[in-house]
């Protein structure tokens, strides 16, 4: 399965998640979803959808 976009994982990492001092699971916490969904996300595995773009705002 190709990755959908890496480059969007690697921003929302580094601007987002890292830039507020979280781990990926407290970041998950806090947008209320499950780990795995914002693992995906980072890794290029999952695309940004909607709604996630809308959590992280």
């Amino acid at each position: 399965m190709p990755m959908k976009n890496p480059a969007s994982g690697d921003l929302i990492r580094t601007e987002v998640i890292e830039a507020h001092g979280l781990s990926v699971s407290k970041a998950a916490q806090v947008l209320k979803v499950r780990r795995a969904t914002l693992s995906d996300l980072l890794r290029g595995k999952a695309g940004l959808t909607p709604e996630m773009a809308l959590l992280i705002e």
